[in-house]
């Protein structure tokens, strides 16, 4: 039973991790590491390329596929408040509701696939967000989040680039903030302002002023209903542009450590050593929708961010000006695969600062290559003899190789009566040879970790 698996690989880490290399193995092992470098979970080096469902090709299908499985299930729940019972709307309902404002939005001037098919959200997590997004998915518009953490000048930088006619916004607090920033920037296009909440006491005075239309969320689903449109129809998928107020470039020189790049964006490192395995470091930007590698399960040594996710290859290039060579499995980071945009929104110069020709987007941050920590296979032992159901283990090491292997000999009382209460037949022999063993494995793995 193999019960390390890929738990031994390379590991992306951030410049100021560095941790002790011991032996001869990880040197030989460092010397034939391949560049770039992608999930060991992919045969042949191929990137992740899954469908759950052969009519699964988008986030909107995938929504899509839970309304035919699931139609009357809940899907989205509100509460008012603490301690208060959340209210369901089911899968069907929610689709419905989508559709509805789509259609509403089409009826305000949006087009599908044009260049005016761009809305604003400026709203806390809701339900009305997600219906928001899922009624622009249904015909090919786009949204553009806006957050309260931007700042005025930000947000005022996103409506302009984007060229948004209208913005969904929570509150009147919100509507009234973009009246006034519309009013403060002499923005001409913003043309009509959807409030979620009912009875909100938004500014009319000077809406009107500014020729601002001011609809209630709960209007625009009833007009959209009795005005229902076909859905777009959506001809491919693939990479995209990184929409500016969902992606800002950040220049290089605002990491003025570049030996922190790669640590932990936003938890204590001593978080990690408490939880132990309910906590997983990783590196990514939104340029590459987020994730661009992730630690393994069980992982608790700090400062690693993971070996490369399955959808993306990771290269370094030498960064000479800060004294970093690929060379010594040190560099800027580079990612690539499908997960990664094609550019910034209407911002050609800073594309090219960032995505080369053949794709490579570079990130900004150095990292460093470093092989799995040596562990005594003693080690690996003691904590695996802790299960019940495990009588003896050995476990073996190749310095060659980047994994280890183990024999297990399952308790055979335990192993019988495990399979008795999970409906596996056969005797001790049979089940040690039975496919079925395979949960047994898993099970083992999980509560040794």
């Amino acid at each position: 039973m193999d019960v390390l698996g890929d738990s031994v690989g390379m590991m992306c880490a951030s410049a100021g991790a560095l941790t002790a290399i011991a032996g001869a193995a990880a040197v030989y092992y460092m010397s034939k590491m391949p560049d770039p470098t992608c999930s060991k979970l992919m045969p042949k080096g191929e990137l992740l390329d899954y469908k759950p469902h052969k009519d699964v090709c988008t986030l909107l299908d995938v929504f899509k596929q839970g309304v035919k499985t699931a139609a009357d299930s809940p899907f989205l729940g509100t509460r008012s408040g603490p301690n208060r019972e959340y209210e369901w709307i089911t899968y069907q309902e929610s689709y419905d509701q989508a559709r509805w404002f789509g259609s509403w939005l089409l009826d305000q001037g949006l087009e599908s696939g044009k260049d005016n098919n761009i809305i604003g959200v400026f709203a806390q997590n809701r339900q009305e967000w997600i219906i928001s997004d899922l009624g622009c998915r249904c015909y090919n518009l786009l949204v553009v989040a806006l957050y309260e953490t931007l700042g005025h000048d930000a947000i005022i930088f996103v409506i302009n680039q984007t060229q948004m006619p209208l913005l969904v916004c929570d509150s009147a607090e919100k509507v009234n903030k973009i009246l006034s920033l519309v009013e403060e920037a002499g923005i001409k296009h913003v043309k009509t302002l959807v409030v979620m909440d009912n009875n909100a006491d938004v500014n009319s005075a000077l809406a009107t002023k500014l020729g601002i239309n001011i609809v209630t969320f709960q209007d625009a689903l009833e007009k959209g209903k009795a005005n229902l449109k076909p859905e777009a129809v959506m001809e491919g998928y693939g990479q995209t542009e990184a929409v500016a107020g969902v992606t800002f470039h950040v220049p290089g020189e605002l990491y003025k450590d570049p030996m922190l790049a790669l640590c932990t964006a936003c938890w204590p490192i001593n978080f990690k050593e408490k939880w132990q395995n309910d906590m997983y470091e990783a590196f990514g930007q939104t340029e590459a929708v987020a994730a661009v590698t992730m630690t393994i399960p069980c992982e608790t040594l700090s400062g690693m961010v993971g070996p490369p996710m399955p959808q993306n290859f990771v290269k370094l290039v030498d960064s000479q000006e800060q004294g970093y060579f690929a060379a010594n499995n040190q560099g800027e980071v580079l990612v690539k695969g499908g997960n990664v945009a094609s550019g910034y929104y209407k911002e050609p110069e800073k594309t090219a600062e960032t995505f080369d020709k053949d794709g490579w987007l570079h990130t900004g941050d150095i990292g460093e290559w470093l092989p799995g920590e040596y562990i005594a296979p003693e080690k690996i032992e003691t904590v695996y003899c802790r299960s019940k159901f495990v009588a003896q283990v050995f476990v073996e090491g190749n310095s060659l190789q980047p994994f280890a292997v183990a024999i297990v000999v399952p308790d055979e009382e335990v192993l019988l009566q495990w399979a008795c209460n999970n409906g596996v037949t056969g005797k001790f022999q049979d089940l040690c040879e039975s496919q079925k063993i395979e949960l047994l494995k898993n099970v083992i793995l999980q509560k040794n970790c």
